[in-house]
């Protein structure tokens, strides 16, 4: 039930937040930290809520916290807890992207690179599009951009359904001038949607 409850609790902060009302967003993803940092008192080995917790300091924009939070379930975390490691990896990962791209710092988006490899390697097939997605966006925000359309190409093999994907990789496209092979993947992206 508590679980449930902090998944249905971050959907509806998310959906706050797609339909630009920041205040109840960030209300509402307060009350997912209060229910995951209970729920960690009384599990504080878990690595799932651990993911949560960081999850939940990113979406408030304490990014140096979800950071170290996703580090430090890391060190908890064992061989046989691969999927958890591959989470946690992308969380550090993304906490590094948005703290780089809050105070505009390339370091900390460079930094991000790595995790989203090592998430990647460790994620199981269905799970590799996403730091591939992201390691395409903070090469995009690097300047970086055949490289981040070769990322971008990666999340689209990995989950052609995926319409972030191809709308990535027609960004990419855009910005290194290839027009037309920009508007295909746009094309693809709206009979995704």
């Amino acid at each position: 039930g508590q679980r449930r409850r902090i998944l249905a609790r971050f959907a509806i902060g998310d959906d706050y937040f797609d339909r630009r009302l920041s205040g109840k967003a960030i209300e509402t993803y307060r009350a997912v930290l209060r229910d995951v940092d209970g729920a960690i008192a009384a599990a504080p080995g878990d690595l799932e809520l651990a993911g949560y917790r960081a999850t939940a300091l990113r979406a408030l924009g304490a990014c140096d916290q979800a950071h170290a939070a996703a580090l430090e379930a890391l060190a908890r975390a064992t061989e046989d807890d691969r999927a958890a490691r591959a989470w946690l990896h992308r969380e550090a990962g993304d906490a590094l992207l948005s703290w780089g791209e809050l105070v505009g710092d390339h370091d900390h988006v460079e930094a991000s690179l790595p995790e989203f490899d090592q998430a990647a390697r460790l994620a199981a097939d269905d799970g590799r599009a996403l730091p591939h997605g992201l390691a395409g966006h903070a090469l995009v925000r690097l300047g970086r951009f055949e490289e981040a359309l070769e990322r971008y190409s990666r999340a689209v093999q990995e989950n052609p359904g995926a319409a972030w994907a191809q709308l990535g990789r027609g960004r990419a496209l855009l910005r290194l001038g290839r027009r037309r092979p920009a508007l295909a993947a746009f094309a693809r992206v709206l009979e995704t949607v």
